[in-house]
């Protein structure tokens, strides 16, 4: 798969290396240890299929907008005590969060 092909087929952003915002994008992944980067896919979609007791998100979902968006319907989820995580993160166990101004 190229990266066209990524492009067409994600509903958020892929970064390379050279397109605005691909370092504060790359970041998150560089904290603990200093390590290449060769692109970053953010998604921004949270679709609840409450029928089915299923939340299909995108890479860059924050567990607050999860929440905002099936709570409406009757349903919730184990976010902890930051909705400011992305999904991702809390799924693998930790998480960046990033207020407003992206810090």
């Amino acid at each position: 798969m190229t990266i066209n092909d990524l492009r067409g087929v994600l509903k958020g952003r892929v970064l390379l290396p050279d397109d605005d915002g691909f370092e504060q994008a790359a970041t998150a992944w560089n904290l603990t240890a200093r390590q290449p980067v060769a692109a970053v896919a953010e998604g921004n979609e949270v679709e609840v299929r409450a029928e089915e007791r299923v939340v299909r998100v995108g890479a860059g979902v924050k567990w607050g907008q999860v929440l905002a968006a099936a709570g409406p319907l009757g349903l919730t989820g184990l976010s902890g005590s930051a909705p400011g995580v992305s999904v991702t993160g809390y799924t693998l166990g930790g998480g960046v969060v990033e207020d407003e101004e992206g810090v």
